[in-house]
C-alpha cells in the first residue's frame, strides 16, 4: 500500500482583502472589532471563521454557528454589506487577545487580524468630593486610581 501525501494550497487572491481595526473594550459592555471585506461588489462570502488566539468563536459555513452566545456579527446584513465586524456582548477581561477572520469568497481566500484590548471596570465608585482608593483591573496590569 502506497500513501501519497500532497500539500493543500488555499488560493489567496489579490482581488479580495479584509481590512480590520483593533479596538479597546470595557468589561461588562459590548465591544466591536471592525472588519470589512473589499471589494464589496462582485463577490459572495462562502465561509467565514472568526478565531481568538486560534480558537473558533464564530463560524459561517452555510449557517451561523457561534461557539458562545456572546459572539455575533455586528451587522445583521453582513453578507450583503460585507461588513463582517465581530460583536462581543458582555465583554470579559479574558476576551482580550488577537482575533482573526478568515474569509472564503468566490474570488479567493483572505484573512484579517485585529486586537481587542479590554479595560476592567472599577470595583468601587469614584467620588469627586472625597479621595478614595479605587482599583481598576485590566488583563495587562492593575492600576491604582486616586
Amino acid at each position: 500500500m502506497c500513501l501519497i501525501s500532497m500539500p493543500i494550497f488555499f488560493p489567496t487572491s489579490e482581488f479580495v482583502a479584509v481590512e480590520c481595526q483593533s479596538s479597546t473594550g470595557h468589561s461588562g459592555q459590548p465591544s466591536k472589532l471592525d472588519c470589512v471585506v473589499k471589494p464589496q461588489n462582485d463577490l459572495k462570502i462562502v465561509k467565514l471563521y472568526w478565531k481568538k488566539n486560534g480558537q473558533q468563536v464564530l463560524t459561517f459555513d452555510g449557517s451561523i454557528n457561534p461557539e458562545n452566545g456572546r459572539f455575533q456579527f455586528a451587522d445583521t446584513n453582513w453578507r450583503t454589506s460585507k461588513n463582517i465586524s465581530l460583536l462581543v456582548k458582555d465583554t470579559k477581561v479574558s476576551d482580550e487577545g488577537i482575533y482573526s477572520s478568515t474569509v472564503v469568497t468566490t474570488r479567493g481566500i483572505t484573512r484579517g487580524d485585529a486586537r481587542l484590548d479590554v479595560k476592567g471596570k472599577p470595583l468601587c465608585p469614584l467620588q469627586v468630593s472625597k479621595r478614595k482608593s479605587c482599583i481598576i483591573f485590566s488583563a495587562k496590569s492593575k492600576q491604582q486610581l486616586y
